[in-house]
């Protein structure tokens, strides 16, 4: 068996952030089919019209997720001390994205603007890199490469043997994303209430966008 020196580098290139994505889900429970998926599409309508009014376009505005179910509660029955299935409705539930540059003004404005389309959906404030992300990962992983090198060849002077060929290289990467999230809106907020929260969302200070990656790296000892 060959005789080896494995190693684990790590490199790690912080991000100020560049993209601000708002999710938000809208979700309705009805006795029909047709009446929930209409009850959605109405919320998404007038959500689309509010956040055009902030400058938002609609190409802007994007799926994530859409499905329709039944929602069935168990009950327990005291006459028969058996449980019974309760058809409750239908379920319509619509997830989706905002997407636009790093602005904390206008992450107010479009707060604002979901706030006062009087949906009340559950929002997710996430800050990420999009610009350059290709570039950015390949310099966390030339600075783990870098590392592992760095203390590879310290470990070999300190066992005093010398390092030979690279046998493998294997390697993982991870992203670390800033996120917000807020409770569903359960009441429509009035006008100024709404700008209230829209000026306290312009004074966030988000953290970098830390991206990591780590490689493992056994090198043959020459004998």
């Amino acid at each position: 068996m060959d005789k080896i020196i494995r190693v684990t580098g790590e490199g790690v290139v912080s991000v100020p952030p560049d993209t601000i994505c708002v999710s938000l889900s809208i979700r309705e429970v009805e006795p029909s089919y047709a009446r929930s998926l209409a009850a959605v599409d109405k919320k998404v309508t007038l959500l689309k019209e509010s956040l055009a009014k902030v400058g938002i376009d609609e190409k802007n505005v994007v799926t994530q997720d859409f499905r329709i179910t039944q929602r069935v509660d168990r009950v327990y029955q005291d006459l028969t001390k058996k449980y019974k299935d309760k058809f409750l409705g239908y379920e319509t539930s619509h997830l989706l994205e905002v997407r636009f540059d790093y602005d904390t003004n206008m992450l107010g404005e479009v707060v604002n603007a979901i706030s006062k389309a009087d949906i009340e959906p559950r929002l997710n404030i996430s800050f990420q890199v999009k610009k350059g992300e290709e570039e950015i990962k390949e310099n966390a992983l030339k600075i783990a490469v870098a590392n592992a090198e760095r203390d590879a060849k310290t470990l070999a002077g300190a066992a005093k043997v010398k390092l030979g060929d690279i046998l493998s290289i294997n390697h993982s990467f991870s992203e670390v994303r800033v996120s917000r999230p807020m409770p569903a809106m359960m009441e429509k907020m009035s006008y100024e209430g709404a700008a209230i929260e829209s000026t306290s969302l312009s004074n966030i200070n988000v953290d970098d966008i830390k991206f990591n990656a780590t490689v493992t790296i056994d090198w043959e000892i020459e004998k």
